[in-house]
């Protein structure tokens, strides 16, 4: 079989730059960069008030949140948030961590699906049940 996006590995240094191409991509964001694409995001919309403890708080909220997504994927979720891809609705309330969140997990669905192969790779060596090939054959998952 192919070894492509959704399509089942065939070949061992196939598997391995896979592998070494989504540790580059799902390399976390720093707090830094978090922080830089949050603060972006929110000057958009008014301002709480509130104590400095409060501020803490909700810092700590959106990095509990966020700390496991790429820098790239924050950034683009933010963008999206206030772009056209979001519905006007939507776009019009300030944003909360889950709102972004989300959208980063389905920016990196191809990422884990790719991981999921290399996943099966290193699990069957490309001796995949014959179910299975008929499976992603078909399918192309």
């Amino acid at each position: 079989m192919a070894a492509s996006h959704g399509r089942l590995i065939d070949d061992a240094a196939r598997a391995d730059q896979i592998s070494s191409d989504i540790a580059i991509v799902l390399c976390p964001a720093s707090l830094d960069e978090i922080s830089g694409s949050v603060v972006t995001l929110l000057s958009f919309y008014p301002r709480a008030t509130g104590s400095k403890t409060l501020a803490t708080e909700t810092a700590d909220i959106w990095l509990k949140h966020l700390e496991q997504f790429p820098a790239w994927a924050i950034k683009e979720a933010c963008e999206w948030y206030v772009g056209p891809g979001n519905p006007p609705d939507r776009r019009s309330w300030r944003p909360l961590p889950g709102d972004i969140a989300d959208q980063c997990q389905t920016l990196l669905n191809s990422t884990w699906q790719a991981a999921r192969m290399v996943s099966l790779w290193n699990e069957h060596k490309g001796d995949y049940p014959a179910w299975m090939q008929r499976s992603y054959a078909k399918f192309g998952r």
